[in-house]
């Protein structure tokens, strides 16, 4: 007689607890974790798009924008278009790309 697998998905803190042993407190608590601060300088956040390949950013849910190194960083076809932003230090600073849909019409551009 065959028995269906089922997926089991584990928690951060099932994890914890199976990881860390019967002993362990079960009401661990770890501390928030605030992300990194984006580079207020444009060569430093060109620096860092181009080192890391793709970077987010943003103040609040609604409004969240990712920066490409280069068409490689993009989904399956979607294009790269250039991205500028205003920065401490330069008002027009070329970032990187950010990744759309193809909207070419076979024009042949």
């Amino acid at each position: 007689m065959r028995v269906p697998l089922t997926p089991i998905v584990l928690t951060t803190g099932l994890l914890l607890a199976l990881t860390c042993g019967a002993g362990a407190q079960s009401n661990l608590t770890l501390p928030p974790i605030d992300p990194p601060a984006a580079p207020q300088t444009c060569a430093a956040f060109a620096a860092l798009v181009k080192s890391q390949g793709a970077v987010v950013v943003g103040n609040t849910p609604q409004t969240i924008q990712r920066y490409v190194k280069d068409q490689a960083f993009c989904a399956y076809q979607q294009v790269a278009n250039p991205a500028w932003i205003a920065l401490s230090d330069n008002p027009q600073c070329f970032v990187g790309y950010t990744c759309g849909d193809n909207n070419d019409s076979g024009s042949g551009r």
